[in-house]
């Protein structure tokens, strides 16, 4: 037996697959892009040695992968990350 994802139930962004046919929804998922190398960016060019800056960063980067996950996918298990 094969195992599918659910997908999500409500979908209230922009209309799915009209870009680009393997992407659901391509300007969100840009967005995420941008949220995760936001995140990149302060975690590697950072000139202090700060924990908490750097697990702020972090969670940016994982914020960003997981919601350009979800929106390209439309799988509900990156949305829950």
């Amino acid at each position: 037996m094969d195992t599918v994802w659910p997908k999500i139930f409500i979908d209230r962004c922009e209309s799915n697959y009209v870009v680009l046919p393997m992407v659901a929804e391509f300007f969100s998922s840009i967005t995420g892009l941008v949220i995760a190398a936001s995140g990149l960016v302060s975690l590697c060019t950072s000139p202090y040695s700060d924990e908490l800056l750097d697990l702020v960063s972090a969670t940016t980067v994982v914020n960003g992968v997981a919601s350009t996950l979800s929106h390209a996918t439309l799988l509900r298990v990156f949305g829950q990350i």
